[in-house]
């Protein structure tokens, strides 16, 4: 390239240099004088506050008259199942029921809604029975009745801590609470009858007579084997037999499990001895093509 060429150009590109430096000091200069003016400021020194340090004790009220509440955090105890404070009391009452108090030291109750059973006051003559006629059962819990006083209820002791418990008797069929009177057979439920051992024992010494009234006879199945004994006789409505549930035609098939199997005096007389010291006599029997159970509880006297 000539050499005027080349000056030519370094000529044309300072021109171009100015021309751009001009442009952007035009630029500033444009910008500083739309600015806003700002305001004066004032840079005078101020005479200094003083604050006194000394305060009268009312200032300082509102501090110890206020109310500090701190949330202490809730410590949850798990105390388990509560136990109400006479739970015995209450598990007596909520799971046993005076039917009836027959007489002194003797009742039938109810425990947990089933069918009554013949209670006994535990007294020298019952204490060694082993069928423990004066024990009730209650969730684990064992009881003995201690005492049944007629118009009152029954005293309970816990066999564990040996707690006692009174049961009133809320229908107490005696007017005079505590006063025991002449206890009587009486039938307390269908097909249950309560009997005192005095008219047990009439009954089985008048045994001869009522076995004739009876006209037994021996009983079989399709496959000739003895089933009990059918009443043949008439049984009269004023008689013992027909009270004590009774029937003619009524098959006899046991005797507190004992079966019938022979229409025989002796055998009646074998019988009655195996179970005359019962407190509770329970007999079988088929009437039509039902069956049936009546029962006997027997109550001696202390």
């Amino acid at each position: 390239m000539p050499l005027k060429s080349i000056l030519r150009l370094l000529w044309i590109s300072n021109l171009v240099f100015l021309a751009i430096i001009g442009l952007l000091v035009f630029f500033v200069a444009w910008n500083i004088r739309n600015m806003p003016t700002l305001a004066a400021i004032d840079i005078t020194p101020r005479q200094k506050l003083m604050v006194s340090s000394k305060f009268s004790l009312d200032h300082y009220r509102d501090i110890w008259e206020a109310r500090i509440l701190i949330d202490a955090p809730k410590t949850v105890i798990d105390e388990g199942p509560k136990v109400p404070a006479d739970w015995h009391r209450e598990l007596v009452q909520r799971s046993v029921k005076i039917e009836q108090i027959l007489t002194t030291g003797y009742a039938f109750v109810s425990i947990n809604n089933q069918d009554p059973v013949l209670l006994e006051a535990l007294n020298p003559s019952n204490k060694i029975d082993r069928t423990r006629p004066w024990e009730v059962k209650l969730q684990g819990n064992k009881l003995t009745a201690l005492e049944i006083v007629p118009g009152k209820g029954i005293r309970f002791r816990f066999d564990a801590g040996n707690k006692e418990v009174w049961l009133e008797d809320r229908n107490p069929r005696l007017t005079q609470p505590g006063k025991s009177e002449e206890f009587k057979s009486q039938q307390i439920a269908p097909n249950h009858w309560a009997v005192t051992s005095q008219d047990g024992t009439q009954l089985l010494q008048n045994g001869e007579q009522h076995l004739q009234a009876l006209q037994p006879a021996l009983e079989y199945d399709t496959e000739g084997n003895a089933i009990g004994i059918r009443i043949r006789g008439d049984i009269s409505q004023s008689s013992d037999l027909f009270k004590y549930g009774l029937r003619k035609d009524d098959i006899v098939k046991s005797v507190n499990g004992s079966p019938l199997n022979s229409d025989q005096y002796e055998y009646f007389r074998q019988l009655v001895q195996t179970h005359r010291t019962s407190k509770k006599i329970e007999i079988e029997l088929l009437r039509g093509q039902s069956t049936i159970k009546l029962t006997f509880d027997v109550i001696r006297k202390p």
